[in-house]
């Protein structure tokens, strides 16, 4: 065993069977501070060493046994890292080139002089100094290419060094899992090797790979590795799964369509409810006045029931947009699908069997009902088209619980927990992963111009995500599409009690001021008629400024009825605060024809004040405007 040299401590074995001149030298060197073992017959070397390792061994040529040529190549043999000087008396080139092939590091002629000796160990323990510094360079360069080595394994990209006569050199686990042998070659040709050479730079291009169903998106890189004097040596290369991030884009480039689009809609259908608000409400004043016309009478509610058609229509387009206003109750999803399966009887005809497979202990959600209808009816319809010769429709509902440990790949999944699963699958012509891949985009149709719009899936899966919820399509050609929407679960019971209908007869003033503030002016015209058929006192303003004014006036204010989006800046929330600072305060009511969702995205403090959905039926007005004088008073007192 080698013992490590340093300023303290610099072993020396003298092996030499001239007493005299042994002894003599071991003083010499113990005065310049070298340990010194003195051994003066070959049959004791190696016990010596064995039992304390020297690190320079000053041998004499001529032994008692044996000669110190022979002696050094043993020595050499047993510990190569000792280093032996011959020193004789009996010098010749013959001796001198035998003992160099045998291993000795330096050959000294007697008589020596001491400091030629002290030169020679000098020399030898400057070897021993840089041997060492070399193998520790060696040991840092084995532990840095063994942390690359580590780090190019365990990399998540592809990595892989082909030289430049394309033997590859490298090849970590992860390129043999993405690119499988016999692949990898068409697969990463972004450019042949002489133009990645030549060009002296990177190239990258994205490539799929795998089945439709399971494809992959590789970011491929290659580029030039360059060794001594700008050689190019070979060529790297780096792919990257980036699958995830780009389903993540797309979904955030969905999410922006939708909200673009919900923001579009938003504006139309406020627009929309006003002239339909002006529409219904002078429609249902007719109604009133010919009760003894029966044909014309017929002709109104016919007027009605579209406009109210018309207002379901603004309702589903807010769908799209996940900002329609909902009105979630606890829900038995099995009564709901009983009821839509006996109305489908008459939607869907008989060639389109319709099967019911419903869980007996199905949870309940908090949804809101009649919303969840109108999307299993567009599914049933879109199934239909899909079936033109006829075929199955299957209604099925069961809970479903998400493990903590389920990881979905490809689309964002519901968080973990407690869900109803509802399924619609058809036996229809089912969709090619190209359509399937779309067909939730807004206005996507495959059916003929005129007999779609491409908003039923978009409405679908508005509501779904409004609800808390989450939809998946799974769709084989040729085999028929399964819609599926989990919604979370509902601890609460159903209210099975009968809850007790408003008197048709609708409530009237009892000599209250009301304030109507709407810019739209038929509107606000057939607001102020209307009220006054109920009674009331009405003042109107055609927007905020002038309803600014009149608060701040001496006049007695009841109630102010007043549109949420006003022009001029002033807002209808903005409008009942000034209101408030009234002394006596009035009550407060909100008209809209946007979505409630739009009260919080200004962020209204005003949980008294009734928001009132454009168009408004006059019962709708007549008890909800009663209802806040009534809170008022009882607030009062």
């Amino acid at each position: 065993m080698t013992r490590t040299t340093n300023d303290e401590e610099r072993h020396v074995l003298l092996l030499d069977d001239d007493r005299d001149f042994a002894d003599s030298l071991a003083g010499v060197l113990r005065l310049e501070r070298y340990r010194v073992t003195v051994v003066y017959r070959y049959a004791d070397v190696f016990a010596a060493i064995t039992r304390d390792p020297p690190h320079v061994a000053l041998i004499d040529l001529r032994l008692d046994t044996r000669n110190g040529i022979e002696v050094v190549r043993l020595l050499h043999a047993e510990q190569p890292e000792i280093l032996a000087v011959i020193i004789t008396a009996y010098a010749s080139i013959e001796t001198t080139i035998a003992a160099m092939k045998a291993g000795a590091y330096d050959y000294l002629r007697k008589p020596v002089h001491s400091s030629e000796i002290l030169a020679a160990l000098d020399r030898c323990f400057e070897r021993r100094r840089l041997a060492a510094e070399r193998r520790e360079a060696l040991a840092q360069l084995a532990r840095s290419e063994g942390r690359l080595r580590r780090l190019i394994e365990h990399s998540p990209s592809a990595i892989s060094f082909e030289d430049e006569n394309g033997t590859n050199l490298i090849l970590n686990d992860r390129f043999r899992q993405l690119l499988p042998p016999g692949n990898e070659n068409s697969a990463l040709t972004a450019a042949s090797d002489d133009t990645i050479i030549k060009a002296g730079g990177t190239v990258s291009r994205e490539i799929v790979l795998g089945s439709p169903q399971y494809a992959r998106n590789l970011l491929v890189t290659r580029f030039p590795v360059f060794g001594e004097g700008e050689r190019p040596i070979g060529i790297g290369t780096i792919a990257t799964d980036v699958t995830e991030r780009r389903q993540a884009e797309e979904r955030l480039r969905q999410a922006q369509r939708l909200e673009a689009l919900g923001r579009l809609t938003g504006g139309v259908a406020h627009d929309f409810n006003n002239l339909l608000a002006v529409v219904l409400g002078n429609l249902r004043l007719l109604e009133d006045e010919l009760r003894n016309q029966p044909d014309l009478l017929e002709m109104v509610q016919e007027g009605i029931e579209a406009t109210l058609n018309g207002s379901e229509l603004t309702s589903r387009l807010l769908a799209i947009g996940q900002s329609q206003q909902l009105k979630p109750e606890v829900t038995d999803i099995n009564e709901v699908l009983r009821g839509v399966v006996r109305m489908l009887d008459r939607v869907l005809g008989e060639s389109i069997e319709i099967q019911l497979d419903l869980s007996p202990q199905l949870w309940n959600v908090r949804i809101d009902r009649s919303q969840l209808e109108g999307c299993l009816l567009n599914l049933a319809i879109n199934s239909r088209d899909a079936m033109p010769a006829g075929g199955s429709l299957i209604l099925s509902a069961c809970n479903k619980i998400i493990p903590e440990d389920v990881v979905y790949s490809g689309t964002a999944g519901p968080v973990p927990g407690s869900y109803i699963e509802l399924t619609v699958r058809d036996t229809g012509v089912g969709m090619s992963p190209e359509i399937l891949e779309k067909a939730l985009q807004p206005f996507f149709t495959t059916k003929p111009s005129g007999q779609g719009s491409g908003l039923g899936l978009s409405i679908v899966h508005g509501f779904v995500a409004q609800s808390g919820g989450h939809l998946v399509i799974a769709s084989v050609l040729n085999e028929g599409s399964a819609v599926t929407l989990r919604f979370p679960r509902c601890e609460e019971a159903v209210d099975r009690s009968v809850s007790a209908w408003p008197a048709p007869r609708m409530p009237l003033a009892k000599g209250e001021h009301v304030l109507v503030v709407e810019d739209q002016q038929q509107l606000r015209r057939w607001l102020s008629r209307q009220l006054r058929r109920f009674g009331y006192s009405v003042e109107e303003a055609s927007g905020s400024a002038a309803a600014l004014r009149y608060l701040a006036g001496p006049a007695r204010i009841d109630l102010v009825l007043t549109d949420l989006v006003l022009p001029g800046g002033i807002n209808g929330i903005e409008i009942c605060r000034a209101a408030r600072s009234r002394v006596p305060a009035p009550a407060l009511v909100l008209m809209s024809g946007h979505a409630a969702s739009m009260l919080q995205e200004i962020g209204s403090d005003l949980p008294e004040a009734p928001v009132l959905r454009k168009p408004i039926e006059p019962s709708t007005l007549s008890r909800t405007l009663r209802a806040a004088l009534d809170q008022r008073s009882a607030t009062k007192t």
